[in-house]
């Protein structure tokens, strides 16, 4: 991941508090930027563009944001009231909602990420391709994830998940995870071969059988994906948010805790 640049969006803003305090507060404005950090412009190995933002945060929860549910709440009641005075202060929470809403206007097929942690992180995608609700829904059938165990949270982690530009313009469900050469399921064979030591193994020719077409998607990955390779992907679609090995256990539905950490979680 590289950082392309960054924008220093705290000056300004701080300039204002200091001149305000010392014109008419009678006073000084000391400010700790042990923690602040500004916009990044980032490119990651993918060749994906995104900006990130974090700011620091009283933490209620650990995890992603769910945009469709969330209570807005003043992180530091005091601070608001402050800037209230100056008529600085938006709706809470309408910075969340406008992003949401308005973002895939701009970058099309995109969802931005609000992720709630010691520093309250913003990713925006300024040029990507995501996997989309169908899609994700049908990928979890394929490998199995009961979708019922998890909450919004971890749902639209998967919903949001960054693909390939290659991939991103295949409307065609069964082509995007099966077509020969060019579908994401063939890709995860090719990367399965390089990976020797998690030893992930897809049935590439599936297509071939006159039946395919006919199958469930849950008959379809029973097929494609042994048991091995079915589980590990579990485990990756459910830790694209922070897990402990408990969470994964009840999740993936997975007797072993030993074996589970030996098996799938240190080669990974």
């Amino acid at each position: 991941m590289k950082v392309l640049g960054y924008v220093n969006r705290f000056s300004r803003g701080v300039y204002r508090v200091q001149k305000e305090l010392e014109e008419n507060g009678n006073g000084k404005a000391f400010f700790d930027f042990s923690l602040i950090t500004a916009f990044r412009v980032v490119e990651n190995r993918s060749k994906k563009y995104f900006v990130e933002a974090t700011n620091p945060n009283k933490v209620l929860f650990r995890g992603l944001l769910s945009v469709d549910n969330f209570n807005p709440y003043a992180k530091n009641p005091n601070i608001r009231k402050f800037f209230s005075e100056f008529s600085w202060v938006d709706e809470i929470g309408s910075g969340v909602r406008n992003v949401n809403k308005y973002l895939s206007i701009y970058t099309p097929n995109t969802k931005p990420l609000f992720i709630e942690d010691d520093l309250f992180k913003t990713i925006i995608p300024l040029v990507a391709s995501v996997l989309g609700k169908e899609k994700a829904e049908t990928l979890m059938e394929l490998v199995a994830l009961d979708r019922y165990k998890l909450n919004p949270e971890a749902v639209n982690a998967i919903v949001a998940l960054d693909i390939a530009p290659e991939y991103g313009g295949d409307d065609n469900i069964n082509d995007f995870f099966f077509a020969k050469e060019y579908s994401l399921g063939w890709s995860w064979h090719q990367k399965g071969m390089e990976l020797e030591n998690l030893r992930i193994r897809i049935n590439r020719d599936l297509q071939d059988n006159p039946s395919f077409e006919g199958w469930s998607w849950s008959e379809k990955g029973v097929e494609l994906f042994n048991k091995r390779t079915m589980t590990l992907f579990q485990i990756l679609l459910v830790c694209l948010i922070p897990r402990n090995i408990e969470d994964i256990q009840e999740l993936i539905g997975f007797n072993s805790r030993n074996k589970l950490r030996e098996i799938y979680l240190n080669p990974l």
